[in-house]
């Protein structure tokens, strides 16, 4: 069985209208008439077997994203599993982690930005050969100014488990205030013992930051987008690596 049906076949296991578009006939992007042969030689039925596979792939991604969860509330949350973002992410192979955490964004806003920052900060990053890359764990984000504040207090709500308090009865979505016009800039890092720590950054720092990876003239003209001057500009990347933000690749 190819990769490519076997990644749609892992799509149908969580979204049964994919199921029914492939036993229907309806025309599906990529799949040929062969492979709708191989993926309904068997009743339709048997892609149902499982109904509790989203809701467990679910609680393992709310581990990350507990306060965008309280954002939002449970129940609009297994509509991931049938968005263009999770079928992306299972045909290209991507981190569905980070998928999850950019559908959220449309649904918990900057509580959900934040919280895919510190995700990706656990992980390792993309990489480029012959760049600069920031150091593994280290994440620049700049969010209106009162993301963390909002995101301590609802955590601090949830308590030692929150996906417990979360399908509570008592649970009620927070509803979170418009969000003012000024934004703050951190720096998430990933500690030697693997959690996490949020700093703060600056507006021009993030802003350099973000280039990366890059080669290095890109990331001198990034400071320079950013208030430097040409002759001050490979210093400053000097400086940032030896302060252990950025490293060669």
């Amino acid at each position: 069985m190819s990769q490519h049906i076997q990644r749609l076949a892992v799509r149908m296991l969580y979204d049964p209208s994919l199921v029914i578009q492939v036993y229907t006939g309806v025309s599906v992007d990529g799949l040929s008439d062969a492979e709708r042969a191989i993926l309904t030689a068997s009743p339709q039925a048997a892609w149902g077997t499982d109904p509790l596979r989203p809701t467990r792939t679910l609680q393992a991604l709310l581990e990350e994203f507990p306060v965008s969860a309280a954002v939002t509330g449970l129940s609009p949350l297994h509509g991931f599993f049938t968005s263009e973002d999770f079928h992306r992410c299972i045909q290209k192979r991507g981190r569905l982690v980070a998928s999850f955490g950019g559908w959220m964004v449309a649904h918990a806003g900057r509580i959900a930005e934040l919280e895919l920052a510190i995700a990706r900060s656990r992980r390792d990053p993309i990489r480029a050969s012959g760049s600069l890359s920031l150091v593994p764990g280290l994440v620049p984000v700049s969010l209106p100014e009162d993301t963390l504040s909002c995101y301590q207090k609802i955590r601090a709500s949830l308590g030692p488990d929150p996906l417990k308090h979360l399908i509570s009865n008592t649970f009620r979505p927070y509803v979170l205030p418009e969000p003012p016009e000024n934004s703050a800039h951190f720096l998430i890092e990933r500690g030697a013992d693997g959690g996490v720590q949020i700093g703060g950054g600056s507006a021009a720092l993030n802003g350099l930051l973000a280039a990366a990876p890059a080669p290095r003239s890109v990331l001198e003209q990034a400071a320079i987008r950013q208030g430097a001057t040409a002759a001050e500009a490979p210093d400053i990347i000097d400086d940032l690596l030896r302060e252990g933000l950025l490293e060669c690749t």
